[in-house]
């Protein structure tokens, strides 16, 4: 039986890894990051910090997972926080179906098959993302956010940006970090 276990773990390895190879050329993988669940205790740590501000609130805030891949980030802060609406935005089709099909029972989420450097996201009050820190990605939160708006980064720092707070963590023994970013202190 452990080598039947063995066995599937090994092709399901290697299925998600051709996943990724052929995601990268035929979903734009060269202009943004592969999908790549969150993990560990890292993805606690995301969690941790983003309710931490969404039970601070007494307004209904809108809350964006900028790259939501199978929607598992959103899954929990709606479930938890229904007084909050929740967007994600993928642009890979496979993980977008995921997440559809894992919060279509939460009227307050929404997820969208989009190029988020299309995106209008000057309605976000606190935006998560497991992005690189491309300087692109930077200078489009800066623009189209609102000053008032809260930027959570897993383990990538935002190339240019002050951090407001760094947070350690842990991702398979490796120390690494949870950023948070204010936008209104971001000099233009």
């Amino acid at each position: 039986m452990a080598c039947l276990f063995a066995f599937l773990f090994y092709i399901l390895a290697w299925i998600f890894l051709l996943y990724i190879v052929v995601s990268f050329f035929v979903f734009k993988g060269w202009r943004y990051p592969p999908y790549l669940p969150s993990l560990g205790k890292v993805k606690r740590t995301l969690l941790n910090e983003t309710e931490k501000i969404l039970s601070a609130s007494s307004k209904p805030l809108v809350v964006a997972d900028l790259g939501c891949g199978d929607g598992r980030l959103l899954f929990r802060l709606a479930r938890q926080f229904p007084q909050h609406q929740f967007i994600g935005y993928e642009w890979n089709p496979l993980p977008f179906r995921l997440a559809r099909y894992r919060l279509r029972k939460y009227p307050n989420v929404r997820v969208f098959l989009t190029d988020l450097m299309q995106e209008d996201l000057s309605h976000i009050d606190v935006a998560i993302c497991y992005w690189s820190s491309k300087i692109e990605f930077a200078e489009k939160l800066k623009e189209s956010m609102k000053k008032s708006a809260v930027v959570i980064s897993e383990i990538f720092e935002i190339t240019g940006w002050k951090i407001h707070c760094k947070v350690v963590s842990r991702i398979f023994g490796f120390r690494t970090a949870v950023f948070i970013y204010r936008v209104f202190d971001q000099k233009s």
